[in-house]
């Protein structure tokens, strides 16, 4: 038999390798022997606690993963859609970054038609930009409302034309704080 096999003759065994020769590598790989434990009852103890143990673990894991899923799922998500005003490149490029944003958080769910409970993010117009050298700054402002068109908050700021994801973050995490008071209606 090699290691890691059990023999059982009603009693409980343990495995021990016989090392009664004096060559270390031969004693590694020689056949084990098995000799019967004379206080099994220590034995199916330790395994009881070691069993005892690994459900006490599971039982915790369990517990944290329900948490855990409790926790994700007990965030109310919002409706979002998001419009613009204008229709060049600089405004588009920002709607586009803004809607994946917005797709990319846990918090918002792209919607249309605007459903009940909706924050409707509008790029009024078209963005402001200026030059800088050979880079493009772009300034813009966002109104956030409701379905009835009540403004719930404003957001403005700026970034770099090829670093919009800056805009679009922060334009998110505007829309987070206002985002609680489309639920109030």
């Amino acid at each position: 038999m090699a290691f890691g096999q059990t023999k059982s003759s009603g009693t409980h065994c343990v495995l021990v390798a016989r090392v009664d020769c004096g060559n270390p590598v031969l004693a590694k790989t020689q056949r084990a022997d098995f000799l019967p434990v004379a206080g099994t009852e220590t034995w199916k103890n330790s395994m009881q606690m070691v069993s005892l143990w690994m459900r006490c673990v599971l039982i915790i894991l369990a517990v944290l993963v329900a948490q855990s899923a409790l926790a994700a799922g007990s965030g109310k998500t919002t409706l979002v859609e998001v419009w613009s005003g204008g229709d060049d490149s600089l405004t588009t490029g920002l709607r586009n970054v803004l809607e994946n944003a917005f797709k990319s958080s846990h918090d918002f769910v792209l919607s249309s038609g605007k459903k009940p409970g909706t924050l409707i993010t509008t790029i009024p117009t078209h963005v402001e930009w200026k030059r800088a050298g050979k880079r493009t700054k772009v300034f813009y402002t966002v109104r956030f409302t409701s379905v009835d068109d009540q403004l719930l908050g404003i957001s403005k700021g700026s970034c770099w034309d090829n670093a919009m994801t800056k805009c679009a973050s922060q334009i998110v995490k505007d829309a987070t704080t206002v985002a609680h008071k489309v639920h109030q209606d």
